[in-house]
């Protein structure tokens, strides 16, 4: 039927558009990390900085957690 063609095929670009936000996501939490070891790395590692790039990696984890969801739902909908 053409309809639940149709409907999957928005389901499929809305699932790669929501792929395409997470991979670019996923780029700037990697420039981050990567930015934020080459900082700690420039000076010794104390135990301060390591707190602080835990903290960092912890809220970069929180700014990822609902792109994950909402890819989950999306998954499950195609399913």
């Amino acid at each position: 039927s053409g309809r639940s063609e149709g409907r999957d095929a928005a389901s499929l670009d809305r699932l790669q558009s929501i792929f395409v936000s997470e991979q670019q996501q996923f780029r700037v939490v990697v420039l981050r990390l990567t930015e934020e070891t080459l900082h700690l790395s420039r000076r010794a590692l104390d135990l301060e900085s390591i707190g602080q790039l835990h903290n960092s990696l912890e809220a970069l984890l929180c700014d990822i957690g609902p792109v994950r969801v909402d890819l989950t739902k999306e998954i499950d909908k195609l399913l």
